[in-house]
């Protein structure tokens, strides 16, 4: 067993910037020259990052105990009550709740919800000129999230949230996760201090939202907020405090559209752009009623949903904090050091991936892959709740894609994945587009 410091580079700030200007490809090229697992940083604090399914498997899968909260001060950004920084006990506790609304309270609703929004955004899309995909998906994906999650209908209602979270998305860079010293607030121009103002807006349309649905007794509501506020304990008290669903909302905002938009952008490009693809998804689509129940019933539009994920995963790693020491792969870890589980890495092998450079949808036909070689959701414990429903969107979005006629790429080339807050999104707007006019 190991005693040495894990290899890896030594200097945190040169490790960071390099993260930081290739994503896609820093980590692969340091795995190739230390091994698995790489030693690393994010911030300065000091990473152990791995991709191979031995050591992702053991990640996922090591005692409640083990970890601590990241100590980043994601509580900070996120709220103290949200699911990311919660550990042991008191994240199970809110996990077991959401994923009973998450996983069962929508899923009769959520799809034909999806597919009417999907059908009414990509029918006003611009025509006769290219543009790029990615802040139309993302008002797509913006609009499904208003409407599934926080049960918002009016108009003006979800304007309102669009530009406040807009402007808190302005100012909630990587830089403030990774940088602490950012988090401080030296008047109305720094970065921590217009950060916690566009938040503040944010929690004040969710808190009266939430004040309405405490108060309403609409049980035909299938939306997520709602069906929180009406989770009562056995003598009738609320089950989850304002704080709590507050919190989870703006995860779920903040994780669920953006990061769903570019899954999305990434599947239109590689289905679009690879010969043989969209002609086999379109006669898969061609003997469906077009209902979603039957859209998400068809085994090739998955798969076209899962490689993408796989081929450009939008969250590159699951990171932990360790509470106590742990052995991974032979190294010793010491309490207090980042262990990361990399989807960039795990997807990229070869070893379960056959060509992994390439789109190939059929993949997911032929195999089934296990929950530490595949995890764009993140695994274990924290994988992410709303990934039943991102999924789920991602198909139905798809299938109304390939059905609209007159849609094609304007250009074949590939954007780069650069980050937007902490996920990794196309550059550029992601890829280009033209809607030809339809004929009169």
């Amino acid at each position: 067993m190991s005693e040495e410091p894990l290899p890896g580079p030594r200097c945190w700030f040169a490790a960071n910037l390099g993260w930081l200007r290739d994503p896609a490809g820093y980590h692969a090229r340091q795995r190739q020259r230390f091994g698995d697992p790489l030693g690393g940083w994010l911030g300065r604090l000091r990473l152990a990052l791995t991709g191979s399914p031995a050591g992702v498997r053991q990640v996922f899968a090591a005692p409640l105990d083990t970890y601590a909260p990241v100590g980043v001060d994601l509580a900070g950004m996120l709220g103290a009550e949200a699911l990311p920084v919660l550990e042991g006990a008191a994240h199970l506790a809110l996990r077991r709740r959401v994923n009973a609304v998450l996983l069962e309270g929508e899923a009769a609703q959520a799809g034909p919800a999806i597919l009417a929004i999907a059908r009414a955004e990509i029918a006003a899309w611009p025509r006769g000129r290219a543009m790029p995909a990615g802040p139309l998906l993302q008002r797509l994906s913006f609009a499904v999230i208003m409407r599934v999650v926080f049960g918002v209908i009016a108009p003006g209602r979800a304007e309102a949230y669009r530009a406040a979270f807009a402007r808190l998305a302005r100012h909630a860079g990587i830089g403030l996760v990774l940088l602490p010293a950012l988090r401080r607030d030296l008047g109305p121009w720094s970065p921590w201090r217009r950060f916690l103002e566009a938040r503040a807006t944010v929690h004040r349309l969710i808190a009266e939202d939430l004040a309405a649905a405490r108060a309403s007794s609409d049980a035909a509501r299938f939306d997520t907020l709602a069906r929180l506020a009406a989770l009562r304990e056995a003598d009738g008290a609320p089950s989850l405090s304002d704080a709590a669903i507050r919190d989870t909302l703006v995860v779920l905002l903040s994780a669920g559209h953006e990061s769903t938009a570019a899954a999305m952008a990434w599947a239109l490009l590689h289905c679009w752009a690879t010969p043989g693809v969209l002609p086999r998804l379109r006669a898969e689509l061609d003997g469906c009623d077009g209902a979603a129940a039957s859209l998400l019933r068809l085994p090739f539009l998955e798969a076209c949903a899962r490689e993408a994920l796989r081929i450009a995963p939008v969250a590159p790693m699951m990171v932990r904090q360790l509470a106590r020491p742990m052995t991974l792969a032979g190294h010793d870890l010491p309490a207090g050091m980042l262990v990361g589980a990399s989807a960039e890495l795990a997807h990229a092998d070869p070893a379960v991936f056959p060509e992994p450079e390439k789109f190939r949808p059929e993949r997911f036909l032929d195999a089934r892959f296990r929950a530490h070689e595949f995890f764009p959701f993140g695994g274990g414990r924290r994988l992410c709740p709303g990934a039943r429903l991102a999924l789920e969107e991602i198909r139905l979005v798809l299938a109304v894609l390939a059905r609209t006629p007159g849609l094609a790429l304007a250009d074949h080339r590939p954007p780069r994945r650069v980050f937007s807050g902490p996920l990794l999104a196309p550059s550029r707007g992601g890829p280009r587009i033209l809607l030809q006019e339809q004929a009169t």
